[in-house]
C-alpha cells in the first residue's frame, strides 16, 4: 500500500463484535478490497459476529467474475466465524428486452431492479447493523452525496486507499482479480488510432460491470467487441430487437462515462 494509506490505517477501528455486517460484493476490485481490508485490519476482538455478503450476478459480467466472487466467499469463510452469502442471478440484456429500452446513462433502472432492490428485499429479512461500501480516496464527492441521505450504519472502510492499493490488497489476499483489469492500451492501439499516446499502458476497462454497460460510448463499445466479441454480439442482437434502442451513446455526460468513472467496480 502507499505510505498515506498505511498512515491512515492508524485510525481506530469500529468495534463490530456482536454485530451483523454486510459487504455488498459487485465482482469488482473495490468491493473486494473492502472485504479484504476488514479481514486483514480488523482486530480479532472486534470482528463481526456475522458477516453477510450479497452479490447480484449478471450474465453480462466478465467471464471470470463468478469464479472471483466464489473465491471471495471462500476467503471470507476462512477468516470470519460466521458468513452468510446470498447470490441472485439475472441478465441485463434480457431485462432491456423485457422493458423494451436501453436506458440513457442518466437513469439506471437496471441497477435498481437487478441489484439494489433485490439487496433491499434480502436485508428486510436479514437486517444488518452496518454496511461497508468500497469507495476509495478519489470518491470523496460520492461519499459526501451518500452521507446527505444519513442512512444509519453505512461506512466507507477503504476511503483512505487508492485504486492501486485495492489491487495490491486483493492480490495479496485472494491471489488474483478478474482478467478484465489487466487489458491495457498498447503501442499497436496508439498506432492504429484506438487510443492517445498518453493512454498507452493504462487499463482499457476501468470497471468490471456489464459488458457492455449502457453508459458506454461508441469507443468503449468497440473495445468490448475487440476483447469480448460474444458479449458485444449479444448486445447488438438485443438492440436490434428493441425499436429505437442502441448502445454507445455519444451524448453520455462525462460523469456517467465508463472511462471517466473513478470507481473500479
Amino acid at each position: 500500500m502507499s505510505q498515506l494509506a498505511l498512515l491512515d490505517l492508524a485510525q481506530p477501528p469500529i468495534d463490530f463484535s456482536g454485530k451483523r455486517v454486510l459487504v455488498p460484493i459487485s465482482g469488482g476490485i473495490n468491493s473486494a478490497a473492502a472485504l479484504c481490508f476488514l479481514a486483514e485490519h480488523q482486530p480479532q476482538s472486534m470482528m463481526p459476529a456475522e458477516l453477510c455478503l450479497f452479490y447480484s450476478h449478471l450474465r453480462e459480467h466478465s467471464p471470470d467474475t463468478a469464479h472471483f466472487v466464489s473465491d471471495l466467499i471462500r476467503f471470507a469463510r476462512r477468516r470470519f466465524p460466521v458468513v452468510t452469502a446470498k447470490i441472485t442471478r439475472a441478465s441485463v440484456n434480457a431485462y432491456f428486452e423485457r422493458e423494451r429500452t436501453i436506458p440513457h446513462p442518466t437513469i439506471s433502472p437496471c441497477s435498481i431492479d437487478l441489484k439494489i432492490d433485490p439487496r433491499k428485499a434480502w436485508l428486510e429479512q436479514h437486517p444488518c447493523d452496518y454496511t461497508l461500501i468500497g469507495f476509495v480516496r478519489t470518491e470523496r464527492r460520492r461519499i459526501a452525496r451518500q452521507e446527505k441521505y444519513r442512512e444509519p450504519g453505512i461506512l466507507y472502510p477503504i476511503q483512505h486507499m487508492t485504486d492501486e492499493d485495492c489491487f495490491d490488497l486483493v492480490k495479496q489476499c485472494i491471489g488474483w482479480y478478474p482478467a478484465i483489469y489487466d487489458i491495457r492500451w498498447t503501442q499497436d492501439d496508439v498506432l492504429n488510432g484506438r487510443c492517445q499516446p498518453s493512454e498507452k499502458g493504462k487499463r482499457v476497462f476501468t470497471h468490471n460491470n456489464c459488458l457492455p454497460c449502457k453508459n458506454m460510448t461508441a469507443r468503449q463499445l468497440a473495445q468490448v467487441g475487440r476483447h469480448y466479441p460474444k458479449y458485444a454480439e449479444r448486445a447488438i442482437q438485443t438492440a436490434a430487437r428493441i425499436p429505437g434502442a442502441y448502445w454507445g451513446r455519444e451524448d453520455t455526460p462525462e460523469v456517467f462515462q465508463c472511462d471517466q468513472c473513478t470507481r473500479f467496480d
